[in-house]
């Protein structure tokens, strides 16, 4: 199996960015426990803070997809999706030379 990694971004209403970042720093300790997680990071913009960066690899692409299943993230995306303003968008990419 090839690993699968991925870039995201999201924009998040100025009113509620500082509580994304604590969001996504609580749920993020518990997707690196997840089988098949490489790494799992997040950034936020020092330029525009409302926006946030990702970077995740997993094993497989069945990791990714149970990635999106597991309860820790359908209460993050539950949670976060109404603060958002534009996104999330997000590109499986290869790693180049």
């Amino acid at each position: 199996m090839t690993a699968v990694t991925i870039i995201a971004r999201v924009e998040i209403a100025p009113e509620h960015a500082d509580a994304f970042e604590a969001a996504y720093v609580t749920v993020a300790e518990t997707v690196r426990e997840e089988p098949g997680c490489i790494f799992y990071e997040g950034y936020r913009s020092q330029d525009q803070p409302t926006l946030f960066y990702f970077r995740e690899c997993f094993a497989s692409a069945d990791a990714v997809e149970a990635h999106g299943e597991y309860p820790h993230m359908r209460q993050f995306f539950e949670t976060v999706m109404p603060w958002v303003v534009d996104g999330p968008i997000a590109h499986r990419v290869k790693q180049l030379g």
